[in-house]
């Protein structure tokens, strides 16, 4: 049962924004890993789902796990008046996570109110729209290179493939395994509750895992949403066993092309500016902090 009491029917008000400020992705997040007060501002068919916590109120969704926020509806700007009203004692609202489009509104319906909220670009998200041949849009060194290490690939597992898995046990049970092994932060970030997010989110609609083969052996996984419009690479994960022969990239590389052959056109790869997403064409989304 939703805790937020959202608008039925209600779409983002920033567009390409994927699963995330929806109350199936937000009602897994609270379910598995969320904690506080679940609190909604709203205003005619406009809502924002809230937490407050530890004198706190921040979007529902936190930062490790959500990488797009945006208020439900057409009008953010209405909803100054019950943001002001949620803060009411506590320490401060923070929202974060807003494309441009939901920000300014936000920003503008807070200023109409008397209140001069801080804005700031906080994040980026790296997205990748592909007009035509997927590879003819990178850099003629950024061709060689992905040509490069598939070809070594083949040559020392024989040639790869993308399988996609919906709802398939043994899929997600790889994915943890190999997220696990991963070294340093990426490796301690896969904890027993996260697990247990990844699991229930795998479980809803739109959710699907790609995994990368050389015969019968599974060597690297990307666990992604699509819609009617995008491509969203939430998280990935290899095995370390393979990482002499790029299977990220390789992986990344075919996924891309299987996306682009079955009709997507926009590759979104979330948050963080690690530099493959960019020399995989990838361009840079800002993302916006407001706090007041």
């Amino acid at each position: 049962m939703s805790r937020w009491q959202l608008p039925e029917g209600a779409r983002p008000f920033d567009q390409a924004v994927g699963p995330f400020p929806e109350e199936p992705f937000l009602d897994v997040w609270m379910a598995t890993l969320g904690t506080g007060n679940a609190v909604t501002v709203a205003s005619g068919d406009t809502a924002l789902p809230l937490v407050e916590r530890d004198g706190l109120v921040t979007i529902a969704g936190d930062a490790h796990v959500t990488d797009y926020h945006s208020p439900l509806g057409p009008a953010p700007e209405d909803l100054a008046g019950q943001l002001i009203e949620a803060r009411g004692d506590s320490a401060g609202v923070v929202l974060d996570s807003l494309p441009e489009g939901s920000a300014r509104a936000l920003e503008k319906g807070l200023e109409a109110a008397g209140v001069k909220p801080d804005f700031a670009q906080s994040e980026i998200t790296a997205v990748i729209e592909v007009d035509g041949d997927y590879l003819s849009q990178l850099s003629r060194k950024q061709r060689h290179e992905v040509r490069r290490k598939h070809r070594r690939f083949v040559e020392a597992e024989g040639a790869p493939r993308i399988h996609i898995r919906h709802e398939d046990r043994d899929s997600i049970t790889r994915f943890l395994e190999m997220h696990r092994m991963a070294e340093g932060d990426k490796g301690d970030f896969m904890t027993g509750r996260r697990e247990g997010f990844f699991r229930s989110l795998y479980g809803s609609e739109g959710w699907e895992i790609a995994e990368l083969t050389t015969g019968s052996t599974v060597v690297a996984s990307a666990f992604g949403f699509r819609d009617d419009d995008a491509y969203y690479l939430y998280n990935s994960a290899y095995d370390l066993r393979y990482r002499e022969v790029s299977p990220g990239i390789v992986m990344l590389h075919l996924l891309i092309e299987h996306l682009v052959e079955s009709g997507c056109r926009r590759i979104d790869l979330l948050k963080g500016d690690e530099i493959y997403k960019f020399r995989m064409g990838a361009e840079r989304r800002p993302l916006f902090r407001i706090s007041f």
